[in-house]
């Protein structure tokens, strides 16, 4: 909807901030390894242009989901949240992919994320399986971050 609602993103930024606004751009690799962002509208577009045009109309963070590694457990896909994260100057938040708290921390140092979203590693004990609904550690979580900052 973003993606063809210019003006709905700018009206939502004039009136509540820019802070407030959160874009999600699912991206796919196509059949030549190249990142598309992927909507309902069809717009095949390159992940940078598509990022930094929402950003020129008044988003304030942008959440990138690899619907490639969807409910993989695989990890997040690092080459395409670097590629995001250096083409703009928003908080960027990886989504897509995550099966470890390790993957949290890649996507931050690794992928220069600064925040992470997961939804079946919370949900089920492996892919297949039935739904677990479990959280992390939080001393494994809070060691894992202290590690790499320290």
């Amino acid at each position: 909807m973003a993606l063809t609602s210019e003006r709905l993103i700018q009206d939502a930024s004039a009136e509540f901030g820019s802070q407030s606004v959160v874009a999600c751009i699912d991206v796919r690799k196509n059949i030549f390894g190249k990142y598309r962002v992927v909507s309902s509208s069809k717009i095949n577009h390159e992940i940078n242009d598509v990022a930094r045009r929402l950003c020129e109309h008044g988003v304030g963070e942008i959440m990138v989901q690899s619907v490639d590694r969807d409910g993989t457990f695989d990890g997040y896909d690092l080459s395409l949240l670097r590629k995001a994260s250096s083409a703009v100057d928003v908080p960027v938040i990886a989504c897509g992919g995550a099966g470890s708290v390790q993957d949290f921390v890649s996507a931050i140092t690794q992928g220069g994320c600064s925040a992470v979203a997961a939804g079946s590693m919370f949900l089920y004990q492996k892919k297949g399986q039935g739904i677990l609904i479990t959280y992390p550690d939080q001393n494994v979580l809070m060691e894992s971050f202290y590690k790499r900052i320290v």
